[in-house]
């Protein structure tokens, strides 16, 4: 069984890739676009470990589904928060590292 603090490893490939890969819209370290840049994925990157490790969490204590269910809405809450609600600011990678995050304590 894994520690849940493996789940901010996860994000690690989260905070890497806007550097060196463009994101949607052409995103580059050098070009951003009309409503995201550069510093909008490495800000949602490192706020999203916090949600995979309460989903990590959730799922420990109560089962996979709990924690991806726990994992969206602090999601949700994050976007909120940051004002990113209808910005598709990473939400695809967050999609797929949920999971992963959500089955760590299995």
């Amino acid at each position: 069984m894994a520690s849940c603090s493996l789940s901010a490893r996860l994000v690690e490939g989260a905070l890497i890739e806007p550097a060196i890969h463009p994101k949607p819209g052409a995103v580059t370290r050098l070009v951003g676009h009309g409503d995201k840049d550069i510093f909008d994925f490495i800000i949602h990157g490192a706020r999203i470990a916090q949600c995979l490790f309460e989903a990590c969490r959730a799922s420990e204590s109560r089962g996979c589904e709990h924690g991806v269910e726990r994992g969206l809405e602090c999601y949700l809450d994050l976007i909120g928060e940051l004002e990113l609600r209808g910005r598709n600011i990473g939400f695809g990678t967050y999609m797929l590292l949920l999971p992963l995050a959500s089955s760590l304590p299995w």
